[in-house]
C-alpha cells in the first residue's frame, strides 16, 4: 500500500519521528523512550555497535560527557518517505544538523540518512529500530 492510502498513519508516524528529535533537543530521554519499542535496537551515528534494548542506549547515553544532555545543536527533518506492510511502516529521510553551540564556529552541518522501521501496536507506532548514517557535511538547506 502506498503511504499516500494512509494519511492518518503517515501524520502519526511522522509526529513519533519530528517529536524524537524535538524532545532530543531539550534533553527529554523519558519522551524519547516513550516512543520505541520495547525491543527496540539502533545503529547510534556516534557509537559503533548495534545498541539492543534501554540497558545499552543508557549506557551509551550515560558514556557521553557530563553536560551534554542537551545539545548545541539545530535538527531540520526532511525528504520523508514511507511505506507500509500490515502493522510495519518503514520511514526514510534525512535529517540535517546544524552545529550552534559555543565552539562550533566554521562546523559545516551534517547530513544524516536515516532509516526507522516502526510497528503498530495498542499504544500506537513505536520504533522498532532505527538505523543513522552520517552522510557527511554539506552547505545544503533542507
Amino acid at each position: 500500500m502506498s503511504p499516500l492510502d494512509k494519511p492518518r498513519e503517515r501524520a502519526e508516524i511522522l509526529g513519533v519521528i519530528h517529536g524524537m528529535y524535538a524532545n532530543y533537543l531539550v534533553g527529554n530521554r523519558g519522551a524519547i523512550d516513550a516512543v520505541l519499542a520495547a525491543d527496540f535496537t539502533m545503529f547510534d551515528s556516534d557509537h559503533p555497535e548495534l545498541i539492543v534494548g534501554f540497558d545499552q542506549l543508557n549506557a551509551v547515553r550515560n558514556s557521553r560527557p557530563a553536560g551534554s544532555e542537551v545539545p548545541d545543536e539545530s535538527l531540520s527533518v526532511f525528504g520523508e518517505h514511507l511505506c507500509f506492510a500490515d502493522r510495519l511502516a518503514v520511514a526514510t529521510y534525512w535529517l540535517r544538523v546544524d552545529f550552534v553551540g559555543p565552539g562550533s564556529a566554521g562546523r559545516e552541518p551534517e547530513l544524516v540518512r536515516n532509516t526507522a522501521v516502526l510497528v503498530h501496536g495498542g499504544s500506537g507506532w513505536r520504533i522498532l529500530h532505527i538505523h543513522e548514517d552520517v552522510h557527511g557535511q554539506t552547505t545544503q538547506t533542507a
